[in-house]
């Protein structure tokens, strides 16, 4: 009986372990960045940047208010090559990840 329990656990778990793969392997590149965050970005053609400008240099505000600074710059950068446009959001430090 022990061994029929076992017999029967290691073929449930065998099946399915082959179904996940199954399932990994029927999604191909296309179809992972077809629902990537990435892929929003492109389609909405908006870049949001959430960054608290108060951390000289690597995010300011010059005289105009304008958000400067590494990375303001890199972001910059980021957007340019994906064509998209930059929309940089200044929230307090607390809130940028939730």
């Amino acid at each position: 009986m022990r061994r029929n329990l076992f017999l029967s656990l290691f073929i449930a778990i065998t099946l399915l372990a082959f179904s996940q793969t199954a399932v990994a392997a029927s999604l191909t590149p296309y179809d992972i960045f077809k629902g990537s965050t990435l892929n929003k970005i492109i389609q909405k053609k908006v870049l949001r940047v959430g960054m608290e400008v108060e951390y000289f240099p690597f995010e300011y505000s010059d005289k105009k208010g304008n958000p400067g600074g590494f990375d303001v710059d890199l972001a910059k950068l980021i957007a340019k090559e994906l064509g998209v446009k930059l929309e940089i959001k200044d929230t307090e430090w607390t809130g940028l990840i939730p």
